[in-house]
Parts: C-alpha cells; structure tokens; sequence
C-alpha cells in the first residue's frame, strides 16, 4: 500500500492522490473481516483496550423445539465484547432471516453464554426448520 501523507502539503491534494487515498482506505477497511470461516477464529482488525479483538462464527445448528440447546464455542480466557446472531431458513431460499436477541423473548430466538458454551433458546416450534449462527466478539485474557 503506498502511503500518502497530506500534513503540511508534504502531498498536494489531485485526482491522482485522491485516488490513492480512497484505494487506500478501501484496502484497509476490507483487509480484516475477508475470508471468515465458520467455526475459526479471525482478527478484527481492532484493538479494545490495547488488546487484539478476535471474531468467530458458531454454527448452531438447527435450532430447538420450543425449547433450548447448548453449543459448543471452542472458546476459553476470552473476555466477550459483542455477538450477533441470525436464524435462516433451511426449506426456502425465500425464508427471511431473524435476528437473534440476547435475554427473554417470547417471538424470536435467544441466546446465552456460559463459560464456553453459548444457550439458544426458542419460543415455539416455528423455528424448527431454522438454522442458527452466532458471531461472537472478544478479547482474550
């Protein structure tokens, strides 16, 4: 990546630095969050606290009748920092995604976690024929 530095007019600014500068930042704003596979860990890019910020993508599988499951994250010393979570559809590619809320909730998923098992629960059985995915945010200790 060139680096461009437009303090003091080192750089005057035209078409061509511009230009260089947008490609730049695109370049910094998609190198991080590329290639996230389900189930392995990737750095954000961030760092909160003067620590590295980490993600990694739960599969939870189809999700529970009117009910709970726990799943595994395979993650341990994390301090967490954020999720989201979405339930798609397995029989239509039409099926519009739900969020998955944190705490209670009597229309939509929810989620948990404890140590390093995360608990989602739902509300009825119309989530049957959904699959669930929870991107966890975090630090480690």
């Amino acid at each position: 990546m060139d680096k461009i530095n437009f303090q003091n007019g080192i750089t005057p600014l035209n078409d061509t630095n511009l230009n260089q500068l947008q490609t730049n930042v695109e370049n910094a704003i998609n190198q991080k969050y590329v290639n996230i596979t389900t189930g392995v860990e990737f750095e954000t890019g961030r760092i909160i606290d003067g620590k590295k910020e980490y993600g990694k993508r739960i599969d939870c599988g189809k999700l529970p009748d009117n009910t709970y499951k726990d799943v595994e994250t395979g993650l341990s010393n994390v301090n967490y920092l954020d999720w989201s979570g979405v339930a798609t559809e397995n029989t239509s590619s039409s099926g519009w995604p739900y969020k998955i809320l944190a705490g209670d909730s009597s229309a939509l998923p929810t989620v948990s976690i404890s140590g390093n098992k995360l608990r989602i629960r739902t509300p009825s059985s119309a989530f049957t024929s959904y699959t669930g995915y929870v991107t966890f945010y975090y630090t480690k200790n």
